[in-house]
């Protein structure tokens, strides 16, 4: 999907995200990162979300 609001770029929505196992810890440190769309629903830019997976890869946080 993409966020129209963010230059269109493509977007992965929080309600996939909440189906994993590490969710709370994830929105505990980036709930910033999440954006709300026009149809109410809610996403986080695909670059902060590929950033937060490569981080808790590499170093378990």
């Amino acid at each position: 999907m993409h966020t129209p609001g963010q230059d269109n770029a493509p977007a992965v929505l929080e309600a996939d995200i909440a189906k994993l196992p590490f969710y709370t810890y994830w929105h505990t440190a980036c709930a910033s990162d999440v954006h709300r769309l026009a149809d109410g629903s809610h996403a986080v830019n695909l670059a902060d979300w590929e950033a937060f997976c490569q981080r808790l890869v590499l170093t378990g946080r």
